[in-house]
């Protein structure tokens, strides 16, 4: 008996562990959201918030037009503010939203943390294919820490490495965007 519960407890230290990160992303991806409904506002600005846009439409042999729109919400970097910091004047993503319309629609938001500037949490959908199916990941220090569901059989929906992959793509875009003037 004590040999399990030595065994099991570890288990439960690191599944706490799990929840208090996963209760942070949420906290974080919340935040995000109640800023986000300002966007394009004067109050989205004077918050240190910007965006990017991307839209474009394919039309690929034998699969037919695919319409692509990527949404960039950037904010500054955590303690970029003083004149003489190399980052001041210089953005970071903050929340990515893509939306990818062919004959189903997928949709994904991808949260970095605004203060260690790592991707944090990818949100999935995908609709009008078959039901309806949506998955959260949670990730940390560049690794799945949880997933809900656990998995999908769904030929639409990403991957982990995959999703962490075109993560880095958007940050390696915002950095190139910086040094645009």
């Amino acid at each position: 008996m004590m040999i399990a519960l030595a065994m099991l407890l570890p288990q439960l230290a690191l599944a706490q562990n799990t929840e208090a990160k996963v209760k942070k992303i949420r906290q974080l991806y919340n935040e995000a959201q109640e800023a986000a409904k300002y966007k394009d506002s004067e109050e989205w600005v004077e918050h240190g918030a910007w965006s990017l846009k991307f839209e474009s439409m394919i039309n690929y042999a034998g699969g037919g037009p695919v319409k692509h729109r990527t949404e960039i919400l950037l904010t500054s970097p955590y303690e970029a503010d003083e004149p003489d910091n190399p980052r001041f004047n210089t953005v970071i993503p903050w929340l990515v939203r893509e939306t990818i319309e062919r004959s189903a629609t997928i949709y994904r938001e991808f949260l970095y943390d605004p203060q260690t500037e790592e991707f944090i949490f990818c949100y999935q959908r995908v609709a009008g294919y078959n039901e309806p199916m949506e998955q959260r990941l949670y990730f940390d220090k560049g690794r799945l820490i949880k997933a809900v569901p656990a998995s999908m059989d769904e030929v639409w929906m990403e991957e982990p490495s995959a999703l962490i992959k075109k993560a880095q793509a958007f940050k390696e875009m915002v950095k190139a965007y910086n040094i645009i003037e």
